[in-house]
């Protein structure tokens, strides 16, 4: 077939810069969405964050409904402090491609997440999520604070976040002999 035809295209215009002056805001519990939508994009977003406290926070490839592109198919998720200086690079976790940061801010500030691709030539759909890690379910120090724990009786835990230790105390009688067990899920 012969014919004359036009052929037009656009790109995504960016949805949130790479500085200092980014209009995009994530609040702790709100999913943020956004785009890599050019080879090279990075998307800057602030956070306001307390000292002390730690934060679970996720990038992902956004695979809702909502999306305006594919899923990102590796997020790379970048912390930054308030003048734009790096702290921290997050990379694949759980056995998939996208990131996680367990981070506790050393000051009350605004910080900066940045949001890009680990491969040089992908583009797509992101979804970010900050949120307060779960509380420690059972204290780390080993002293008359640890949880008791009776003889025959199981007590379930959570190790919430890296570096999390739960201490238990018992009574045990001198001469006989024990067998403990810790089971994981």
């Amino acid at each position: 077939y012969k014919g004359t035809y036009i052929l037009t295209g656009a790109t995504l215009a960016d949805d949130f810069s790479n500085d200092l002056f980014t209009t995009g805001i994530v609040q702790a519990g709100t999913p943020l969405q956004g785009l890599v939508s050019y080879i090279g994009d990075t998307d800057w977003v602030k956070v306001g964050l307390s000292k002390g406290v730690t934060y679970v926070i996720d990038l992902a490839g956004d695979i809702s409904d909502s999306a305006q592109l594919d899923p990102l198919v590796d997020p790379l998720l970048t912390i930054r402090d308030a003048n734009g200086n790096f702290i921290a690079r997050f990379d694949d976790f759980g056995g998939t491609l996208n990131s996680r940061a367990y981070f506790t801010p050393t000051e009350d500030s605004l910080y900066y997440l940045e949001a890009k691709s680990a491969f040089k030539y992908d583009i797509g759909a992101w979804k970010l999520s900050v949120n307060q890690a779960p509380p420690d379910d059972f204290g780390a120090a080993m002293d008359a604070t640890a949880a008791a724990l009776s003889l025959g009786m199981a007590k379930a835990g959570e190790i919430g976040i890296p570096g999390d230790r739960d201490v238990f105390k018992v009574s045990l009688e001198a001469g006989k002999v024990y067998q403990l067990s810790v089971d994981g899920l």
